[in-house]
């Protein structure tokens, strides 16, 4: 599970930099990536930009297995999103500038990144209702990373 959830947090980091503006490049040269499980960093980036310009972004597919127990999968969305907010710090005093808007945002993915759990006691044997929290979550987690690229953008 930690290898699981820090590779989730790496793709996080990844997504959060390139909302913050920084270009694939500057991301792909990081010292984050060292181990990272991608044979190519700078390529990854370049699509989650492009992901991120045409308002497409989506989680990698290891966050989204349905296969996984929905416990683990909230705690790999959980380190995606601490991932998401470390690398979102990029945007410094610009992401004050978003406001109201911007500072509900933050505060969502906060919860988030806590591993705040769905309703309910998620486990192997999820209902409807626990897949389609998880989805609406995985919704949000998207929506995130196009709202601060396009705002800090």
């Amino acid at each position: 599970m930690i290898a699981r959830s820090r590779e989730a947090e790496g793709y996080g980091m990844m997504a959060g930099v390139l909302a913050a503006g920084e270009s694939p490049g500057a991301v792909a040269g990081m010292d984050a990536w060292v181990g990272f499980d991608s044979a190519s960093p700078a390529l990854l980036a370049t699509d989650m930009l492009a992901a991120l310009r045409a308002r497409r972004f989506a989680l990698p597919e290891s966050l989204t297995d349905v296969s996984l127990p929905i416990a683990l999968r909230v705690e790999q969305l959980a380190a995606w999103t601490r991932g998401f907010l470390s690398g979102l710090g990029q945007a410094g005093e610009a992401l004050a500038a978003l406001g109201d808007e911007g500072e509900e945002w933050l505060r969502n993915l906060e919860v988030v990144s806590l591993g705040a759990r769905l309703e309910g006691a998620p486990d192997a044997r999820a209902g409807r209702e626990e897949a389609r929290s998880l989805a609406e979550l995985q919704e949000f987690l998207c929506g995130a990373a196009e709202f601060f690229y396009h705002a800090l953008g």
